[in-house]
């Protein structure tokens, strides 16, 4: 398998985290992470500020009380990797009737993609680290370009099915604000389940690989836990830009 670097696409991200200066009061960055919903586990409770269940027929689900791992493991490497004071936004869109077995995050309508990325903009976050289980809408797209028109950075999940990324109109239409993750291991190689275009430098969009095979992370009871897919990659990138949007802020 080829080597491939593990590079950023663009000179927002290119500064180095440790550049952030220390005992200096930084406004929070704020992060919305659409996924199923986060624990508030001892790492992620001074740090997950609101939860909103953007699945419409499931309004009454207690907040911080997910049926699934995936959000919390999301949002614990985003935590553990920032180099930069903080503020998490748990924006929930699983739907519990459409779960799968092979599908642990259950199924995440387009709609209440949609709805939650709309959240994200009306709460004025920095950054939103999307982790898309279907297939992309022209109303996804729209939601997409809506954000990165306001400045919001987008970190997508380029998806775990090999190929072109089916999400890369998403990260096209988006522009320079928005990047879609692959997924490297722990060599660096690119992951075989891993979606990637063909050459990312001339795909007119923003294509990076961070690590995706056996992260380390935390489940919802905040145990110590391994997880692999591009999911995984994607709060890497989600925390560099965070990272870095702290150092803009500090100067």
């Amino acid at each position: 398998m080829i080597r491939l670097p593990v590079l950023l696409a663009t000179a927002l991200l290119s500064a180095s985290p440790a550049l952030a200066r220390e005992g200096e009061a930084v406004r929070p960055v704020k992060i919305a992470v659409v996924d199923s919903g986060i624990a508030r586990t001892p790492l992620l409770a001074p740090l997950v500020v609101a939860e909103y269940d953007m699945a419409a027929v499931f309004r009454e689900r207690p907040a911080f009380k997910p049926v699934h791992d995936h959000g919390t493991e999301v949002a614990t490497v985003i935590a553990r990797e920032a180099r930069a004071p903080i503020q998490i936004y748990s924006l929930r869109i699983d739907t519990p009737g459409k779960c799968v077995k092979s599908d642990p995050v259950c199924s995440f309508l387009d709609t209440n993609m949609v709805a939650a990325i709309d959240k994200a903009v009306e709460l004025g976050v920095d950054v939103i680290n999307l982790s898309i289980g279907g297939e992309p809408t022209p109303a996804m797209k729209e939601a997409i370009v809506a954000a990165s028109a306001k400045g919001i950075k987008v970190a997508i999940a380029a998806g775990n099915r090999p190929g072109e990324p089916r999400l890369k109109d998403l990260a096209r239409a988006g522009g320079r604000n928005v990047w879609l993750v692959g997924a490297v291991d722990e060599k660096a190689d690119p992951c075989a389940f891993s979606a990637a275009p063909r050459n990312p430098d001339r795909v007119g969009y923003q294509f990076v690989w961070r690590r995706g095979a056996k992260v380390e992370t935390q489940d919802m009871e905040g145990k110590p836990v391994k997880a692999t897919g591009t999911s995984f990659s994607t709060p890497f990138v989600t925390a560099e830009i965070a990272s870095k949007i702290a150092i803009v802020r500090g100067r």
